[in-house]
């Protein structure tokens, strides 16, 4: 591994860098007819057929240039024992005066969806830059969408901070909470922003 690359590993998965072995794969799962792309997020149009190449082509001078972008805002979520590309992690700012950052996680074969994948992406990718402790966090709750009213207020208060306990400390780090959302239960929907 060339000096100054990124590799984060995981239990069955590494977050690396782009390689030039990446990207006969990576074409491969760009072609609009893939599944993933059913559920890609409606940031991005489907790239057509004929402009693969060139996204490609794109990505290998960034590659053969080696100067990767600091900090990263794409890398490769790769198999941990094959190291092949399984899918990839990307982030933008939609706002860097607020810190309101958004993370892609895509894992592109059908086959591999809903066995946690993308949960291990997701916690491999987080990282609070400056210290985490100085608090003014800005947090989402989510609420199963199945829980009933009371259950909702219980778990607004423990997550608040009202009921006191271990949480009230890390209650005590959220400067605003700026909405409560109902969705069906997940292990990736908890979400906290700094």
């Amino acid at each position: 591994m060339p000096d100054g690359s990124m590799r984060i590993e995981g239990g069955r998965i590494v977050l690396r860098d782009w390689r030039l072995d990446d990207l006969e794969r990576f074409a491969f799962w760009l072609d609009p007819g893939q599944r993933w792309h059913t559920l890609d997020g409606p940031y991005y149009p489907k790239l057509p057929v004929d402009q693969i190449p060139e996204m490609i082509a794109r990505r290998r001078e960034a590659i053969v240039r080696g100067e990767p972008p600091d900090p990263r805002t794409s890398l490769v979520i790769a198999d941990r024992e094959t190291d092949a590309l399984l899918g990839q992690v990307t982030w933008y700012w939609e706002s860097a005066e607020t810190h309101w950052l958004s993370v892609g996680i895509g894992i592109y074969d059908p086959e591999l969806w809903g066995g946690g994948l993308g949960c291990e992406a997701l916690a491999l990718s987080v990282h609070i830059p400056g210290n985490v402790l100085a608090g003014n966090w800005t947090a989402v709750v989510y609420v199963d969408d199945q829980a009933t009213k009371t259950q909702e207020e219980a778990l607004l208060k423990v997550f608040t901070g009202q009921l006191g306990g271990a949480i009230a400390d890390i209650a005590g780090l959220i400067g605003e909470v700026v909405a409560v959302e109902r969705a069906p239960s997940h292990p990736c929907l908890p979400t906290v922003r700094r």
